[in-house]
Order: C-alpha cells, then structure tokens, then sequence
C-alpha cells in the first residue's frame, strides 16, 4: 500500500527566488525614493525662504525697521494685532539654522549643504563660508 505525502509549504529554491524578486524591486525603488526626498526638501526650502523673505518686508513696513532676529516676527508691531508671523521656521529643510541680517534683512541658507544656486558668490561677509542668499 502507498502511503500519499502531503506536501505543503515552500521549497527552498521558491524562497530564494521570491527574496530575489523582492530585492530588484527594492534597488529600482529605493535610489527614485531617495532623490525625491532631497528634491522635496530643496522645495521646501525655497517655499521658506520666500515666505520668510516677505515676511520681514511686511515687518519692516509695519515697524519702519527690520526685525532685530526673526523670532521677533512671532509678536505683534505697535498699532497692529497681529504678528507679521505666527511661527517662524527657524531652520531648513536639512536642520540647519539660518543666517539673518537684520541690517539688510537678507536670509541666507547654508549653501555647501543644499547646493548653491548659480551666480550666488558664498561666504561673502559677516556669514560662514558656504552661506548664500539661494
């Protein structure tokens, strides 16, 4: 009499295989996630900068000054009940803090960082090198 065996679960060649698979997919996928993220944060940096960059013009119009610090945007000028800024970002999308000059009212970034824009000469001033208004 013959005894039937019941095979069930998968064979060890079938597993490699499936691992295999998996892995392509994974050296397609990862690199294209990746060069999102830094192309997200380059965006979400410009889209900072901008609406920082108006921000201290609005103050100043306020205030007939520049802010001293961009924190001071976060509360309201004289004669208004607003502030310009109800929470300043203080850093950019890579955590770095930004360079303010509040004589000028200019924002820089760290440039050796995010990469700098052309025509944009870094390090001038009073700013570390690799500092540009991007």
């Amino acid at each position: 009499m013959r005894t039937r065996i019941n095979k069930r679960g998968f064979t060890l060649m079938e597993m490699v295989m499936v691992l295999v698979v998996i892995g392509l997919l994974l050296s397609i996928v990862v690199p294209k996630f990746t060069a999102q993220m830094g192309e997200a944060k380059s965006v979400q940096t410009q889209a900072n900068l901008s609406s920082l960059r108006s921000a201290v013009e609005i103050y100043k119009r306020q205030s007939g000054t520049y802010p001293t610090d961009l924190i001071d945007m976060e509360t309201a000028v004289a004669g208004y009940s607003d502030p310009v800024v109800r929470l300043v970002p203080t850093m950019d999308a890579w955590g770095n803090l930004w360079y303010y000059d509040n004589v000028l009212g200019q924002i820089f970034i760290d440039c050796d960082v995010v990469g700098s824009p052309t025509g944009i000469p870094t390090g001038s001033g009073d700013y570390p090198t690799g500092a540009c208004a991007w």
